[in-house]
């Protein structure tokens, strides 16, 4: 029986519609799809821009602390991630989580590694590792287990270390250098001109004597002594970079007795080192 061509114009219409509404749901999954993609890169974008000031935050709270963090005295307070976050001033958003490395060491220096990371959907599948003794994160330890993009940053002290300890040697550098210019300018000024005077050290005896370098016979912080006046210097060159004094003495580590003659400037770190610099005598 054939069908009435109203019949036929309905199962069309029915057809068309049935089509249309899986068209339809195709396009509104896909657009669903890419806006949570969208919205994942957006939050992770949001993420590592917080990380990344939260690292600069807690890089000024070290620079701030450079001797008690690594130094042999500290209370071990700075080995717990919640003193750094306090210090730096940091409210974590997103669950962060921070780790502090045990002190290392490496280059002649003592230094600290904090790491700043925040959660993700796989963590409980492939947890991140933070290794205190080397100071190494893993995002995603295990290789064959699901890894989302993740927010972290790692601070390090060891540059920051590294260069409190390079300003600390180019001050007893420029100690010993401003005084061997003292040196010279007492031996032209001297009319007999004789090398075997020691201008480094009162020559007459007379420690006393306001014109004369002081007697310094044991290590003694440079601003106690009447060495600031005599070379000219500023106070901020008497303490190094970690607080601690410059200390000075012609007798202690020097050549008192014999050309050519010594003078010993040194200065320690906050984990236990000492450097000392020679003023030597021109000749």
């Amino acid at each position: 029986m054939a069908l009435r061509p109203a019949r036929q114009q309905g199962y069309v219409l029915l057809a068309f519609v049935a089509l249309l509404s899986v068209v339809t749901f195709s396009f509104v999954v896909g657009y669903s799809t890419v806006l949570a993609k969208k919205e994942v890169a957006a939050l992770l974008t949001n993420q590592k821009a917080f990380i990344a000031s939260a690292a600069s935050q807690v890089e000024a709270a070290y620079v701030a602390n450079l001797a008690e963090v690594d130094g042999t005295t500290t209370s071990g307070s700075f080995r717990n991630p919640s003193q750094f976050l306090s210090l730096a001033g940091i409210t974590p958003k997103w669950g962060m989580q921070a780790a502090v490395s045990n002190v290392l060491s490496a280059r002649g220096v003592a230094y600290t590694v904090v790491a700043l990371w925040i959660p993700t959907s796989t963590d409980t599948q492939n947890p991140p590792s933070f290794d205190a003794t080397t100071g190494t994160f893993n995002s995603c330890p295990n290789a064959a287990a699901p890894c989302a993009p993740r927010a972290y940053a790692l601070v390090s002290g060891l540059t920051l270390q590294q260069q409190a300890l390079q300003s600390a040697l180019q001050q007893l550098n420029d100690l010993a250098a401003k005084e061997q210019e003292y040196f010279k300018a007492k031996a032209l000024f001297d009319p007999d001109h004789d090398i075997g005077i020691n201008y480094f050290r009162a020559p007459d005896g007379n420690c006393d004597d306001p014109n004369q370098m002081p007697c310094i016979d044991q290590y003694t912080a440079v601003g106690s002594t009447a060495v600031p006046p005599l070379l000219g210097i500023p106070a901020s060159t008497q303490m190094n970079p970690w607080g601690l004094p410059l200390e000075t003495s012609n007798l202690q580590d020097s050549s008192s007795a014999a050309p050519p003659y010594s003078m010993a400037f040194r200065t320690s770190t906050p984990w236990g080192a000492s450097y000392t610099v020679l003023a030597l005598q021109p000749i």
